[in-house]
């Protein structure tokens, strides 16, 4: 007696049997997966040698450079987003950082995004303060820097190896204090001290 033959699995509406069925953003992978050509063969090394080099994605608006050049203003990079801005705009003086638009820097206003109505590269905006506050914040800087460093210093004090002796702010005859060569910079490397860099891309 011959067996009763197994039905066939049902297949989604609207497929033909034997097919997949893509969603729509797997669709698009596959179109421009095979819209892929060996044109890359074409492209010498010579030809973008020196690519990279070429412009700087994040370099500053040149009114920018100017006002920078004459001590009026200081700028930097900032993460474009709304927690960044409020960090950086809530600030105490003189850390406190504006963010440039029209209003405030009517110079570079050629350079502003017609929708964020910033200066916008990449995922960055621009910011400002007054030269003589950016000159305020790194001095403050420097000087913590320094007392950092200083403690440091104080805490190896005395410590021996490798057959010498770490001597820290012991006061000669002269009555200076003599440290040993390139020790504060060693203590800001080690503790990984670096001062912020304005007109630098932050990431942080």
């Amino acid at each position: 007696m011959a067996r009763p033959k197994k039905a066939a699995p049902e297949l989604p509406d609207g497929t033909a049997e034997g097919k997949t069925v893509l969603t729509s953003s797997e669709a698009a992978i596959v179109a421009r997966v095979i819209a892929e050509r060996d044109d890359w063969k074409t492209i010498k090394e010579s030809e973008v040698e020196d690519f990279a080099l070429k412009d700087d994605p994040l370099a500053m608006p040149e009114p920018a450079k100017e006002m920078r050049k004459k001590k009026k203003f200081a700028f930097r990079w900032i993460t474009r987003t709304p927690e960044r801005m409020d960090e950086m705009r809530t600030k105490d003086v003189p850390f406190k950082w504006w963010v440039c638009n029209a209003v405030n820097t009517p110079f570079l206003t050629d350079y502003l995004d017609p929708v964020l109505g910033c200066v916008s590269k990449m995922d960055q905006m621009l910011v400002f303060k007054p030269f003589w506050m950016f000159v305020k914040e790194q001095e403050f800087k420097n000087r913590a820097d320094r007392e950092v460093a200083g403690d440091y210093l104080k805490a190896k004090d005395g410590e021996k190896k490798g057959g010498g002796e770490f001597v820290a702010g012991k006061k000669i005859s002269s009555g200076d204090v003599q440290y040993p060569v390139d020790a504060e910079a060693i203590a800001e490397e080690k503790l990984g001290i670096v001062s912020a860099g304005e007109g630098m891309s932050e990431e942080t």
